[in-house]
């Protein structure tokens, strides 16, 4: 199929042949651009070809000839001496629409691409969009370029099952739309951020051609299980002691194993986390939840203990640094908190600023008292003299 600048190159030989007095090849060829447009749907190209070609006019008999010149008296054929720069400014709008129209696209596609895990396809879709191609047929190039296909391939895994099983390939937006779905249905029910709702775990589901509302009666299921069909007196156990949500209880009845893992997982997290909340409050040093967690997360292969103990000299230091901290913030009219010296302290995202911030505070404090008051030895002396 055409693309919009296989058009545009088939309208630029048209009025080439117009020129040259072939008007039967002329408008041969833009009833062949006009089916073309046509066929890529896109309605703004169709006018402007059926425009330009009308603005020839009808076919006129040929001239008698004079014993010389060009046919039709001579400048150009089939429209005088103007038709050469009407029909550049017709092609110079055709491009200009047909960039901006791909410009456009290529704004939406990298925000798609971006919220979907498909950034590393996104040049391979710029090129193919810059060569004119739209809609299915952008993803079809991609997919069968060898510079992109691996990538392709490793996002929409399922396909390569789907195949092995018989079943058709699934376009990216419609398998998108699956993930979504699935995604949609765990969330509305209570499932485990984590557990059962990445891309990877849904690849199994697409390739076996299991469609959103059978996905939304499994978890109905297990849920049901939970609610009707299990012993209440367990639940309410499971839930004081050990605070498990119906969520968890209803992952735990579709995938025991792996919901044991994912619960130890985000029990030794939470013990991490309160590892050091308890560090930073015995040290004496406010520390935000967001921090917190992030502290946390840097010691993720170690215990709780191991934590606590790695973290209270660093807690330490920020509690017997905060007080001057705030002193020079405030006297130099600074924000400032003991987040700055925890990130700073820690190296954790933003500790460069906070260091650097934390050097100029105490610039400032050295000039308020390194000679800006105009007393100095000199002139003292000088006083004594006279």
């Amino acid at each position: 199929m055409a693309n919009p600048q296989d058009v545009i190159q088939m309208m630029t030989e048209a009025q080439l042949m117009q020129a040259a007095g072939n008007r039967a090849g002329a408008d041969a060829q833009a009833a062949a651009a006009a089916q073309a447009a046509s066929q890529l749907g896109n309605a703004d190209l169709h006018a402007a070809v059926v425009n330009h070609a009308n603005s020839w006019g009808p076919t006129a008999a040929p001239a008698p000839s004079t014993g010389g010149g060009n046919p039709g008296g001579g400048g150009n054929p089939g429209g005088g001496g103007d038709t050469r720069s009407a029909y550049d400014a017709q092609m110079d709008y055709l491009r200009d629409q047909e960039t901006a129209r791909q410009n456009n696209l290529i704004s939406t596609m990298r925000v798609f691409m971006g919220e979907n895990g498909m950034s590393s396809l996104l040049d391979g879709m710029t090129k193919y969009v810059k060569q004119g191609y739209t809609g299915d047929q952008l993803w079809i190039m991609v997919s069968n370029d060898d510079a992109y296909k691996a990538e392709y391939n490793k996002r929409f895994a399922a396909n390569e099952e789907r195949a092995k099983n018989g079943l058709s390939r699934l376009l990216p937006a419609t398998y998108i739309e699956l993930e979504k779905g699935y995604r949609s249905a765990m969330m509305s029910r209570g499932m485990p951020e984590g557990l059962f709702d990445q891309n990877e775990d849904f690849t199994n589901l697409i390739a076996n051609d299991v469609s959103v509302v059978e996905v939304e009666g499994r978890l109905d299921t297990a849920l049901d299980y939970i609610n009707f069909e299990g012993n209440s007196a367990v639940k309410s156990e499971l839930r004081e002691i050990y605070g498990l949500t119906d969520g968890q209880m209803a992952a735990y009845v579709l995938d025991p194993d792996r919901t044991l893992d994912y619960l130890e997982r985000e029990s030794k997290s939470s013990l991490r986390k309160a590892a050091v909340g308890g560090s930073a409050t015995n040290a004496g040093t406010d520390l935000s939840d967001t921090l917190r967690d992030e502290i946390a997360n840097m010691y993720g292969g170690s215990s709780w203990e191991k934590t606590y103990t790695d973290t209270s000299s660093n807690f330490t230091t920020v509690a017997q640094e905060t007080p001057l901290y705030n002193r020079l913030a405030l006297l130099s009219d600074t924000e400032a908190s003991s987040d700055d010296l925890v990130k700073g302290q820690f190296d954790l995202a933003g500790a460069a600023e906070a260091k650097t911030k934390k050097k100029k505070l105490a610039s400032q404090e050295r000039a308020r008292f390194g000679g800006s008051s105009g007393i100095s030895k000199t002139s003292l002396a000088q006083k004594r003299v006279r």
